[in-house]
């Protein structure tokens, strides 16, 4: 699943986290385009950007229900578990300034 939807302008993460629902990868600092599953008009998906390690100071997304604009991540701060994707979107782009764990989960299996 995660080779299908994900496309990064950086090296390639060498670790995904999956399950039978769900797949995590990191996103490290830079640009990054994540492919938005085809079936997702007949299903949904929660999205996540958890920081990693540190406070991401600058996040900009594209393509999710709740976008972020040079917003920053961290806890105690916001952490996005709970997103979605917009409404015929194609695809996410996510700049950001620190490493993010982006996640994609399915309510079916």
């Amino acid at each position: 699943m995660a080779g299908e939807i994900f496309k990064e302008t950086s090296p390639a993460p060498s670790v995904y986290l999956a399950s039978s629902r769900g797949v995590g990868w990191l996103l490290r600092q830079g640009r990054h385009e994540i492919l938005v599953p085809e079936d997702a008009g007949q299903r949904v998906y929660h999205v996540g950007l958890v920081p990693m390690g540190e406070q991401a100071e600058k996040v900009t997304t594209t393509g999710l229900k709740w976008n972020l604009d040079e917003g920053q991540l961290g806890f105690g701060l916001l952490v996005s578990t709970s997103n979605a994707f917009e409404k015929n979107a194609e695809k996410v782009t996510v700049d950001t300034s620190g490493t993010l764990l982006f996640t994609l989960e399915s309510d079916k299996d």
